[in-house]
């Protein structure tokens, strides 16, 4: 059964795409010229190769080493895109029992499961990074690799639950519970690319020397991708902003494209949302993302300030635990403005006190008493502060009814 599994994987990339890296004189292996083997080889291929989908969300976010990362890929494919996903993927088991009969299976689609991460691991990533000035076309990238151990795939709705048309296996050799649908069904169906369970990252790459210390530049090709977000988000690193980006095609900057956006996370990440897609019938135009970073200060950045929401100085803000950390509050991303994004510091006298910030604003408190009190501040990304520091108490409200 593992040829069978092998070839199912290898074959849904169809021989006539060809795919560009961020080296263009690459070339490019045929499916015909792989399929000989036991060991799945999918190198040189990506996401898009094996799944024509309507829209497709990309996000990655480097661990603090800066050597891993975590990605998350889903795919949407609507209507009858969906039926053709699933007519080829029946199609790739002829001549085993169950398979290419107009009907998928959910034995078929266990079998895509099990066997994709090996191929996974394989495909591009289509991301590189280089530590350095600003590095643009052929260079020697850090390119982002798959971590098969990382790596779990799953999907929905390949298989409709309880649709009008679904039946038990026909196949006498099928699993106890195996049911089918024709492949004509066009149920909207998704596909997902996620970290495995007990995994902490499913893509590596050379650790950046200077860990994000110093100026680098992120690439991405996105040739091929037809309509896709990629939201990708970096370790804490004071200072850490973009210094220039742009889509370029064939080399050439492309100007009349949307440029990604930047934002600053309350916990201190700095987050990069790009929309990237490539006009059908433009190959063998070569379209490029390029981020350049630095962690050079602007010339320009104003303090935070206050708002008017932000608790006045000696406020009590409660705390649910006089020991470990608990959310003090889902609001205090309204009490501080900054163009630059900020999170809230505060210096304790106490031991084992100490406050955090989410990336959805959120307030932890880790508490080590039934209170202390704590100098504050907001931040911003480049170390500027309130001019104004406020005392606030952090402490276990007492229960009047105790």
């Amino acid at each position: 059964m593992i040829p069978v599994l092998i070839m199912l994987l290898l074959a849904l990339v169809s021989p006539s795409i060809e795919m560009s890296t961020l080296d263009e004189n690459e070339p490019v292996q045929t499916t015909s010229g792989r399929q000989g083997s036991l060991d799945v080889d999918c190198s040189g291929y990506t996401f898009e190769d094996l799944f024509e989908y309507d829209f497709a969300l990309f996000t990655l976010d480097v661990n603090d080493d800066w050597a891993t990362g975590v990605m998350d890929a889903r795919a949407w494919v609507n209507g009858s895109k969906s039926a053709i996903v699933r007519d080829n993927l029946d199609g790739l088991f002829e001549g085993v029992p169950g398979g290419d009969d107009d009907w998928i299976s959910t034995d078929e689609r266990e079998a895509v499961r099990s066997i994709g991460p090996r191929c996974i691991a394989d495909m591009e990533t289509r991301l590189g990074i280089r530590e350095g000035p600003s590095h643009r076309g052929n260079v020697d990238w850090n390119d982002l690799e798959f971590v098969e151990d990382g790596i779990a795939l799953d999907e929905v709705n390949l298989v409709p639950t309880g649709h009008e048309q679904e039946r038990s296996c026909s196949s006498p050799l099928s699993d106890a519970g195996c049911k089918e649908v024709p492949v004509t069904v066009t149920d909207d169906l998704e596909i997902h690319l996620l970290i495995a369970e007990n995994e902490n990252n499913n893509v590596r790459f050379d650790q950046l020397p200077n860990q994000g210390s110093s100026n680098f530049t992120l690439a991405m090709n996105i040739t091929n991708i037809t309509d896709a977000q990629l939201v990708m988000t970096f370790p804490v690193q004071q200072g850490l902003r973009i210094a220039e980006m742009g889509f370029f095609d064939d080399g050439v900057l492309n100007e009349n494209l949307v440029a990604p956006t930047s934002e600053f996370l309350p916990d201190g990440r700095l987050r990069i949302i790009a929309d990237v897609d490539y006009p059908i019938g433009s190959y063998p135009m070569i379209r490029n993302l390029f981020v350049d970073f630095t962690t050079m200060a602007p010339f320009t950045n104003d303090d935070p300030v206050w708002s008017t929401t932000a608790p006045a100085e000696g406020t009590i803000i409660p705390v649910g635990t006089t020991n470990g950390e608990m959310l003090a509050t889902e609001e205090a991303g309204m009490w501080v403005i900054d163009e630059s994004g900020w999170s809230l510091q505060c210096e304790f006298t106490d031991a084992g006190w100490d406050v955090r910030m989410d990336e959805n604003a959120g307030l932890y408190v880790m508490a080590n008493g039934a209170s202390a009190v704590g100098q504050c501040a907001g931040v911003d990304a480049y170390g500027a502060e309130t001019v104004e520091h406020r005392n606030y108490t952090f402490g276990k409200v007492m229960d009047a009814s105790a």
